[in-house]
C-alpha cells in the first residue's frame, strides 16, 4: 500500500512539471508558475513548509539575470525539483519511521 500512495505522488507532482511546461508562456502575466506553486506546497505538505524558503532562496541567485520562474523554464524546473527534493526525503523519513514502528512491534513481549 505504502509503495502505490508513493507512486502516485510521484505521479502527480511529475506530472504538475509537464503541465507547468506545456503551459509555460514566459510572460510576467502568466499564472503557471503560482500554479505550480500552489500545487506543490498542497502535494509536499509539511515538507513543503522548508522547501518554499530553500527555493524563494535558490531563485535569488537569477534574478540578477532577470530570470524568475513565471519567466524561465530552467528556473521553473529548478523551483519544482527543491520541492520534489524536500518531498522526497519526506517520504524516506516517513517509511523509515513506518519500518521503525513495525520493528518495534514486533520486537514487544
Amino acid at each position: 500500500m505504502k509503495k502505490y500512495i508513493f507512486i502516485g505522488w510521484l505521479l502527480a507532482v511529475v506530472l504538475g512539471l509537464l503541465l507547468a511546461q506545456l503551459f509555460f508562456t514566459g510572460e510576467s502575466t502568466s499564472e503557471v508558475a503560482g500554479n505550480l506553486t500552489f500545487a506543490l506546497l498542497i502535494f509536499c505538505f509539511p515538507a513543503s513548509l522548508l522547501a518554499y524558503p530553500l527555493a524563494s532562496g535558490a531563485v535569488m541567485l537569477f534574478e540578477h539575470q532577470g530570470l524568475f520562474p513565471y519567466n524561465s523554464r530552467l528556473v521553473l524546473t529548478l523551483w519544482w525539483g527543491l520541492f520534489a527534493i524536500c518531498g522526497l526525503i519526506q517520504w524516506a523519513v516517513i517509511f523509515g519511521y513506518i519500518r521503525w514502528r513495525a520493528g518495534q512491534s514486533e520486537t514487544r513481549p
